[in-house]
C-alpha cells in the first residue's frame, strides 16, 4: 500500500490535505511505538476530513434556515 504523501515546508500533506504533523512526528511515532505509521496517518486524515465536512454542512444548514 503506497500512501499519497508529500512533504512541503516541513508539513505532511496526505491526499492533498495538510494533516497537521511533520516528518519528524512520523519518525517519532514509528520509533516510540514500533508500528507502521500508515494507519495513524489514515486516522489523522479521516478525522480532519470529518471535521471539515461537519463545518461545511453546518454552514450550509445555517444559510438555508
Amino acid at each position: 500500500m503506497r500512501l499519497d504523501l508529500d512533504f512541503i515546508d516541513g508539513k505532511v500533506i496526505y491526499k492533498g490535505v495538510d494533516i497537521g504533523i511533520t516528518r519528524e512526528n512520523i519518525m517519532d511515532y514509528q520509533l516510540q511505538t514500533g508500528l507502521d505509521p500508515k494507519e495513524w496517518i489514515e486516522y489523522l486524515y479521516n478525522e480532519l476530513i470529518q471535521v471539515k465536512r461537519d463545518n461545511v454542512l453546518e454552514k450550509i444548514l445555517n444559510k438555508d434556515v
